[in-house]
Formats: structure tokens, sequence, C-alpha cells
């Protein structure tokens, strides 16, 4: 059994797969293996991937029968998975050459269920950004739970080994076609499930920006429904914990005035899916008066108040 496996949903990805599967065979930890989902991608991808896969039989590949999603294609990956530990990349990014052997050995030195690295972002215009967490509470889930809640802990799952058992063991709900969220509503549903999670200091991540990534898009119905989903998993998870209440609270209320900030349509139905999922409650502007500071307070007002009104504008 190989001791890592590195699941890659592919769509749409001819111009960098081969770059994102390059960095993986220059790892100095070479037991792993990489398994490639193709989710019905229209262009050469499966191509290039199966190039790999004649030439070296750590690479599989596996297609969708229809475009479902990044989400669903991790999770059929996961079931094909054989490693001790199981990692993700997206198609777009590279990981840096000791990323798989500093991961592999904190878990096994910790006997952790997920280790943790941080990532650097590079952008369009050439600059880069180190992306950072810690987790400063402790390393049980509750611990890490606030760290999530208080934006200190990354819910990326990229930059992340997951033991194979925590993975395959348990039952997590997806949603298919979801661009948006999709890391959040898995990482909380893992962490529920873990013992010990620690974070390391090295940089295992190269997070490549694409100009073609969904998060370029506006937002869509599907990406409001799973985005609500995510705070739904957010708030059963967290919510189990009487001392998270306030923290679970204030990352609602944030998450849904963003919605309403990015959100170009029908206020409706931004309220209609709020109202039969209740979430209203994390709105209530009487109860985030007294939850966030005065300038936090006014900020979150006008993401939930003008944005909209200048996004249905167009201004």
């Amino acid at each position: 059994m190989p001791k890592i496996t590195i699941i890659i949903p592919v769509f749409k990805a001819e111009r960098f797969i081969e770059r994102c599967l390059n960095s993986i065979c220059c790892q100095t930890l070479q037991d792993f293996e990489v398994i490639c989902i193709d989710d019905h991608s229209p262009d050469k991808s499966n191509i290039i991937i199966n190039k790999f896969v004649k030439n070296d039989v750590r690479f599989k590949c596996y297609k969708n029968k229809s475009n479902m999603g990044p989400m669903y294609s991790r999770m059929e990956g996961i079931k094909m998975a054989q490693g001790d530990y199981i990692g993700f990349c997206d198609s777009d990014d590279t990981l840096p050459d000791k990323s798989l052997e500093l991961m592999y050995d904190a878990a096994i030195k910790s006997n952790a269920d997920v280790v943790s690295g941080n990532m650097i972002y590079f952008w369009l215009n050439g600059k880069t950004k180190e992306i950072l967490s810690t987790l400063d509470y402790g390393t049980d889930k509750v611990s890490v739970y606030k760290s999530l809640l208080k934006s200190e802990f990354q819910h990326i799952l990229c930059n992340k080994i997951i033991k194979r058992s925590i993975l395959q063991e348990y039952k997590y709900e997806i949603f298919i076609n979801a661009k948006r969220g999709e890391d959040l509503c898995m990482f909380y549903q893992v962490v529920d499930n873990c013992t010990k999670i620690i974070q390391i200091p090295d940089f295992i991540y190269n997070y490549i920006e694409n100009s073609k990534s969904s998060s370029h898009e506006r937002l869509r119905k599907e990406d409001i429904k799973s985005l609500i989903l995510a705070n739904i998993i957010r708030r059963n998870t967290c919510g189990k914990y009487y001392e998270l209440n306030e923290l679970l609270y204030r990352r609602i209320s944030i998450s849904l005035c963003e919605l309403f900030e990015h959100w170009a349509g029908s206020n409706l139905f931004l309220k209609e899916e709020l109202r039969n999922n209740n979430l209203m409650q994390y709105l209530s502007i009487r109860k985030m008066f007294y939850c966030f500071s005065i300038n936090d307070f006014l900020k979150l007002l006008v993401k939930r108040y003008v944005f909209p009104v200048i996004n249905r504008l167009g201004l």
C-alpha cells in the first residue's frame, strides 16, 4: 500500500494539468499514488493524464459518467484510494518538492488524523502571498473548530493529508456540481470524526490563481444553495458545543452578509432560501449589534443592505 494517495478532480485543465502532475512526480517521498477523476472534461486533459498513466503505474485515471463537480469527484477518488493518508490537489496548482515527505513524517510522528501545512498564493500579476494557519487552542476537535470559526485555521482541503480511515469509514454529506463552499462543507465534517489535528510550519502547497476559476465568476443560484448548505453543516457540527455558540453566530452572520454582498439576483430568492433553512436568525440586527464591535457591525450592514442595491443597479 502506498503511503499517500493524491486525488485530483479534473475539468478543463489541459493548460496546467501536466505542470500539476510533474510537481507530484518530483516529490522527495516517492511512495504515493495519484488518482485523477476526469469530470467529463471537454478538452484534452484526459490525453495528457493518460501519458502519465501509461508510463507510471502510480498514476490512475477514472471518468465520471457526467459532470458532477469537484466534491463528488473527490468522493469517488476516496472510494478507490489505498494510501495510508489521502491528500487533494487542484489541477491548476502544484506541490513544492518536499510537501508529501514533510506532511507524512509529521503524521507518523504525531499519529494525527489530519496534518495541515501553509500555502503560497501566486497571483496572476506575479505577486505572491503567504497563507498561514495556526492552531493556538489545541489539537482536539473543539479547539480546531474554534480556530476555524476565528479564521485562524484554513478549511481548505488541498493543504492537508487525512487518514484514509477517517474518509472511508464515515459517511459525508456532499452536493453535486458545487463550485462554492465544498471544502468548508467537507472539512467541517472531517473534523467531527477526528481526535487529533496538527498544523506544521512548512509551506506545502502552491495555490496558483486561475482567471477561469469559479472564484472569478458571479454567484449563481446553485452557488447560493451550496454556500447555504455549507453554513448548515458549520452550524450542525460546531453547534453541538456550547462554548462555541458566540463564535459560531458571528461566523455565520459574516458569511450570510457576504452572500448579500456578492449576489446580484433577487433578494427575495436569497431570503427565501435562508428562511427555508432556518438561517435568518443569524441576520438579526439586534443580535448582531450586541455580538460585534460597532465598526464591524456597520461594515456588515453595508454588506447586507447597500451592496445588494449597488449590484442590482450594475454599478
